[in-house]
């Protein structure tokens, strides 16, 4: 399945690509043995010792052996698995954040960790690249990424053609037609509306109990096992 390829990887399929190659020529990824780091997205260099790299030591979660012959989840292609070994071992690696990785804390659409966010922004998909529009001041601004991340989100309703559409708005109930050749601020506000500081810090604070909640629980069951 690989010959031929000079890189290999795997993906998310809740995500939606933007123009791919001009992120890597641009970030000369050529330089590197893994572009990115995370499950969503990671590509290998295919040769035969960056294939075998995840059998190295320095991984948190345990060895490759460990990890692969347990039903538990270890994230072992990620930071405390794969990434930790391409620490150790100053394996080149890039892992800029040049995608929208959109949190699951909040309604609306942000981005997620320590990425920085708008009050006001809003992402779409314009002819085979993902833009995030957002104001500035008094200005709309505009800059591009790799892919969007949707992570954990529901169904969305799909309010146009997609083998057809050119250009559509990401939101976070649903995918709908972009007519509009210049992004307002009204636009922005009806397509990804922000609801304040408050309103946001309570929805970070809900999400903190529930995951509290969840790890109390895992914690009880895997104690009862």
């Amino acid at each position: 399945f690989l010959k031929g390829y000079e890189y290999w990887g795997h993906c998310d399929f809740d995500l939606i690509w933007g123009d791919i190659y001009s992120f890597l020529v641009k970030n000369d990824y050529q330089r590197y043995d893994r572009f990115l780091d995370l499950g969503h997205c990671s590509l290998y260099r295919n040769v035969e010792n960056v294939k075998n790299y995840y059998k190295q030591d320095g991984s948190k979660c345990g060895n490759y052996k460990e990890v692969f012959s347990r039903n538990e989840n270890f994230a072992f292609d990620e930071y405390p698995g794969l990434d930790e070994i391409y620490k150790k071992h100053n394996y080149p690696i890039f892992c800029d954040r040049i995608f929208a990785d959109i949190s699951r804390i909040y309604n609306r659409y942000r981005l997620a960790l320590k990425d920085k966010n708008y009050d006001y922004q809003v992402f779409y998909w314009d002819n085979g690249h993902i833009f995030r529009s957002y104001l500035d001041g008094e200005q709309i601004k505009r800059d591009e990424f790799m892919y969007i991340h949707f992570k954990k989100r529901p169904n969305y309703e799909v309010d146009l053609e997609l083998k057809t559409a050119n250009s559509f708005f990401i939101t976070n109930h649903g995918f709908f037609a972009k007519d509009d050749k210049e992004i307002t601020l009204e636009i922005i506000e009806r397509m990804n509306p922000y609801r304040g500081r408050s309103f946001e810090a309570f929805e970070l604070f809900r999400f903190n109990c529930m995951d509290l909640k969840q790890r109390i629980f895992n914690k009880i069951r895997s104690l009862r096992q």
